[in-house]
């Protein structure tokens, strides 16, 4: 059972993975830098640290052969969940090959102000130009022989920019998306929509990942299933903020997203926070995704911020 576990884990980070930041260079004293992909970094404030968990540069004569395996490891599951699950989802079979990620890092980030210790975690992915296309394509073949259904999900997509990726195309996509923000008013509905449809989205998730364990009988299978479904079954979400902004960052337009929500797991309620920047980059899109306790929203905003010297886009359509 060792064995599916470690399937189980993988693929739930996969798919995680497979959904998806002002100051001047001066003088200013730099703690760490942390590694974003395609010769892109970010240099933390002199109150922040920032430990590598995981690390794999996408520049190949950068890697060790340890990091060239975890990377190879990587992909072989991105393409394997995303064509089994992508199917099973819309309908619509998939031939992904190839690499989905460059690279990708995985940092802790630990930082004090007068308010205490902070701690968050900071995952950089760096989705590549190869996948993009490939699922550009994929796009557009849902949009041509999926349901109706199914085609409304892929309104806003990659094909969306178009048949080709570049990352001024990409950035002029980001500019025309309107900034918004919904409040907790606003989502009460949705996330109660979300939650009826909660547990049949965990249990048919569940199944799938089962589906790719090998080494357990059908009965084995049935059984962690259902021990499986009976676990994750008290999981609830709600949210309180959500918002979307196209911003100028010192690596070009980027599109800034935060989500301020809370886990519930039979009545243990965790407040969190998420915050993402889509950036896009010659070779293929920079996704980074902070996550943190809803308590220490206020530092890592402007953490992150800084690092990326993010300011408002004057041009965005309000």
């Amino acid at each position: 059972r060792g064995d599916i576990m470690k399937v189980w884990n993988k693929k739930m980070m996969t798919l995680a993975c497979a959904t998806c930041l002002t100051v001047g260079m001066g003088a200013v004293v730099y703690a760490d830098t942390v590694d974003l992909g395609y010769d892109q970094t970010a240099n933390t404030s002199a109150a922040v640290k920032a430990v590598a968990m995981v690390k794999v540069p996408t520049q190949m004569n950068e890697r060790t052969a340890e990091q060239n395996k975890i990377a190879k490891d990587a992909n072989k599951d991105a393409v394997d969940t995303l064509n089994s699950v992508s199917t099973f989802l819309y309908k619509v079979p998939t031939k992904y090959s190839g690499n989905v990620y460059d690279g990708f890092s995985l940092y802790q980030l630990q930082g004090e102000n007068h308010l205490g210790y902070h701690k968050a975690y900071l995952m950089n992915i760096d989705v590549s130009k190869e996948y993009i296309k490939q699922r550009i394509a994929y796009e557009q073949s849902v949009l041509q022989h999926g349901t109706e259904e199914v085609k409304v999900q892929f309104k806003h997509g990659f094909s969306s920019i178009g048949s080709e990726y570049s990352k001024s195309i990409v950035e002029q996509a980001l500019k025309n998306v309107k900034p918004y923000t919904l409040s907790s008013e606003e989502l009460h509905s949705k996330v109660v929509d979300i939650n009826r449809e909660l547990p049949k989205a965990l249990s048919d998730v569940t199944d799938e990942a089962l589906q790719q364990g090998t080494g357990l009988s059908v009965t084995e299978k049935q059984e962690l299933g259902t021990l499986l479904k009976r676990i994750t079954a008290p999981i609830t979400i709600n949210a309180t903020h959500i918002s979307y902004a196209p911003v100028n960052t010192r690596y070009g337009m980027a599109g800034k997203g935060v989500i301020r929500s809370s886990l519930g797991y039979d009545g243990f309620i965790y407040p969190t926070s998420l915050i993402g920047y889509l950036v896009p980059a010659q070779e293929g899109l920079i996704l980074q995704i902070l996550f943190t306790e809803d308590t220490s929203y206020d530092f890592w905003n402007t953490e992150l911020d800084r690092m990326n010297q993010t300011v408002e886009y004057k041009g965005a359509q309000k």
